[in-house]
């Protein structure tokens, strides 16, 4: 307080104007920090997530490409469509190393360099061995090529897509960490503003009540020193003779007024006697100075209760009291007028309206707060429209990202064309299996002459069939031999392994070797047996044979009639088994490649989705942000507009969230809030706006007149609930705050509806100016 009294009221107000404009700053830089953290975090959602996943779909895409040409290729039994498919894989391989390159110049995570790592490795593994099936396939070994592609192309294949498979996850789950993160920088970046705008608001009302009071008890005091001067107790004591400020002055004044009294009064006091019309002269002047002290005293009230328009009138007065009136009516004059430039300017910037300015001439302190809140004004419109400007930028950046999800989007409707010409290709395979049983129609028509013609050869045939009967029953027990042979060979390598096992180990261990060892010996014994046992019945069949071979020689000639029918239809048939074959081969990979497809598909849809999630929230707070922005004017000529009026609705949202909130928090413990001081529902800002708004077009609407009783019911029902937690009713207090929060819901979804409409009015209003 010392240090305030020893300040001029215009430093002072300064001050307070200061520290509003350093609040305002702070607020300002606060929220383009974390505007600046949130696209940085879109950019790296877009940069490092979203075009590597393209990237990873493309280099999926083209190695099923690759794995479809190596099937094509080394079932084709073309080597000049194998020559064309082992073009069309090379082109592919550079495409995709293309793309590899580009995204290992993103930047990747340690992990992401791991899997990156590995997938590289299978997929050189996967086109060593897709070469050598191509290779083989080049050079008509396609039986060779189709037993490589399956046995070890296939595999690596699949180990490769288990690895891109994984690099996909690992790129959703850090688009889902950045995601959160960016949200967690939002929540904390509204928690830290509004704490900074209550905590700063705070501040300044404390310094404003300790300017107010500086300034307002200096002048009670020097009102109630005047009185006394008035009154004629000379002996009172002039405060704040050591301020300088102009209450200093002004008691400085006041001093020179008490010590020409004191002397006035001494000399009248000496001169009584000789000179008693001087001393009626001086009664007379005294009276005309006391009664100038109650006008200055009656001003300095006047002012100290915050009425500037008061002043001492100053017909019939000359001289030193005429000087003391002018000046004391100029500095009331001035302070006032300063002041209610001051005032104006910061109802406007409190009601949004960044365009005011005081434009008074102002000279000295006055002229440093003109200067002072006029640069405050300015310096806070330049924040808010940048503050709008990255609001944009972020809208701009959100729609970047909701177009590369449609972009996979895009690329998983080319995945579906690809499988429904997969399904054609199959179509055409059912095509060549219909032809195969047209064949087989045919084959069958030949085998019924085949079986007139053989008619005459049934005997020399059955004779032919007791003999292989015979043969069969030795091919039989060979069979038999042969499976324990088999049996004894599967044993043999089990023991070999246990063998192998127990040499490994040091010790004592080595014992079981000799074990084992013997056992092995015993089988191999068996199996010589076995092998005698298979030579005397290999020399039964061939006598067996032989026989048959006789009689096959008499049926020759019968044969030899159905020879050409039946080669016929052995040829058919052959043809017809080498198709289905290749049919049910190919039908097998066709199958194996569209059910990866699919899941590849579905991969790329569910992360469309999150992607497009992602953008929509982004989207949404853009938006919030933008509405919230509104509420300031830029523009001298639409402060008063409808838009202006629009963004004042949407901007009393917050605090009727806040009002809700404060409630809630009061009947949780959390502030001291009671029913006496909560606001009704005429002080608020809605309501202020509500009562004084004149625009035919907001009061006309229907949205308008619907608003004030949800409006008053929220008002009244937090009172209700408040005055209920205080008697203790706790069935009152919820009671109470239902009915708030169905008002609550009414009046939100009204104020958007009301701000709609009148943005609605105001296109034509605007289109009109035009």
């Amino acid at each position: 307080m010392a240090a305030l009294d020893n300040l001029r009221i215009g430093p002072r107000l300064a001050i307070l104007t200061g520290f509003l404009a350093v609040l305002v700053l702070a607020v300002g830089v606060k929220g383009l920090t974390s505007l600046g953290q949130l696209a940085d975090s879109l950019r790296t959602v877009y940069e490092d997530r979203a075009i590597p996943l393209v990237q990873l779909s493309e280099i999926q895409d083209k190695l099923h490409r690759m794995r479809a040409n190596a099937i094509l290729a080394s079932t084709s039994g073309n080597t000049a469509e194998a020559a064309r498919l082992t073009a069309n894989t090379a082109q592919l391989d550079r495409q995709t190393d293309d793309i590899w390159s580009a995204y290992m110049a993103t930047y990747l995570t340690p992990e992401e360099k791991v899997l990156a790592q590995d997938f590289a490795r299978h997929l050189l593994a996967y086109r060593s061995s897709r070469n050598i099936t191509m290779k083989l396939s080049n050079d008509g070994q396609f039986d060779d090529a189709g037993r490589n592609m399956r046995d070890d192309a296939g595999p690596k294949f699949a180990k490769a897509m288990e690895a891109m498979a994984a690099l996909t996850q690992l790129q959703a789950r850090i688009a889902q960490a950045e995601y959160q993160s960016a949200q967690t920088t939002l929540s904390t970046s509204r928690i830290v503003d509004i704490g900074l705008m209550a905590g700063g608001l705070l501040l300044a009302a404390v310094l404003a009540a300790l300017i107010v009071r500086s300034v307002a008890g200096g002048i009670g005091a020097m009102t109630r020193s005047m009185t006394a001067l008035a009154q004629g107790r000379l002996d009172t004591a002039i405060p704040a003779l050591q301020q300088r400020d102009e209450i200093g002055e002004m008691a400085q004044a006041v001093q020179v007024f008490k010590d020409n009294a004191i002397d006035k009064l001494r000399l009248e006091q000496e001169q009584r006697q000789r000179e008693e019309a001087e001393r009626q002269a001086e009664a007379a002047q005294r009276a005309r100075e006391t009664a100038i002290v109650g006008e200055i005293a009656a001003v300095a009230k006047a002012a100290a209760d915050g009425d500037m328009d008061k002043r001492i009138e100053t017909a019939g007065k000359d001289g030193f009291l005429l000087a003391l009136c002018q000046s004391v009516n100029s500095m009331v004059g001035r302070t006032g007028h300063a002041l209610g430039d001051v005032a104006q300017v910061l109802g406007a910037l409190a009601n949004g309206d960044l365009t005011q300015r005081i434009t008074g001439t102002y000279d000295g302190v006055f002229g440093q707060l003109k200067n002072d809140v006029n640069q405050t004004a300015e310096k806070l419109a330049v924040i808010v429209t940048k503050i709008g400007q990255a609001t944009g930028q972020i809208s701009t950046s959100s729609a970047e990202v909701a177009a590369g999800a449609q972009d996979l989007s895009e690329r998983s409707e080319q995945q579906a064309s690809a499988l429904e010409e997969t399904a054609a290709s199959m179509e055409e395979l059912a095509a060549t299996v219909r032809q195969n049983a047209a064949n087989a129609q045919q084959a069958n028509q030949l085998a019924a002459g085949a079986r007139d013609v053989a008619a005459g050869g049934g005997q020399v045939v059955a004779d032919a069939i007791g003999a292989m009967g015979r043969i069969e029953n030795s091919s039989q027990k060979i069979e038999d031999i042969v499976g324990m042979i088999d049996e004894i060979a599967f044993q043999t390598n089990l023991l070999a392994l246990n063998a192998a096992v127990e040499a490994a180990r040091a010790g004592d261990a080595g014992k079981g070797f000799a074990v084992v060892a013997q056992e092995v010996r015993n089988l191999a014994q068996r199996s010589a047996q076995a092998s005698k046992e298979i030579k005397g019945l290999i020399a039964e069949s061939s006598a067996q044979v032989r026989t048959g071979a006789d009689l096959v020689k008499g049926a020759g000639k019968t044969l030899e009639d159905i020879l050409g029918s039946v080669k016929r239809v052995a040829d058919i048939v052959a043809e017809i088994a080498a198709a289905s074959s290749e049919q049910a081969s190919g039908i097998d990979q066709v199958n194996a490649a569209v059910n990866q497809m699919d899941e590849m598909t579905q991969q790329n849809a569910a992360l469309v989705e999150e992607s497009a999630a992602a953008a929509q929230s982004l989207a949404h707070a853009a938006t919030g942000l933008e509405e919230q922005m509104a509420f300031f004017v830029l523009d001298s000529s639409a402060a008063q507009g409808l838009q202006r009026h629009a963004a004042l609705v949407r901007s009393t949202k917050i605090d009727h969230e806040n009002f809700c909130r404060s409630v809630r928090d009061a009947v949780a413990g959390k502030n001291t809030q009671t029913a006496d001081k909560l606001s009704d529902h005429h002080s608020c800002r809605l309501g202020h706006w509500y009562d004084e708004v004149k625009e035919p077009a907001i009061r006309n609407s229907p949205h308008y007149a619907a608003l004030r009783d949800p409006h008053a019911r929220v008002h009244d029902a937090g009172k209700r609930a408040l005055a209920c937690h205080a008697r203790g009713d706790h069935a009152g207090t919820n009671a109470a705050l239902t009915d708030m929060d169905k008002a609550s819901t009414a009046v939100m979804s009204g104020l958007e509806r009301l701000a709609a409409d009148i943005q609605q009015n105001a296109k034509p209003a605007m289109g009109g100016r035009r």
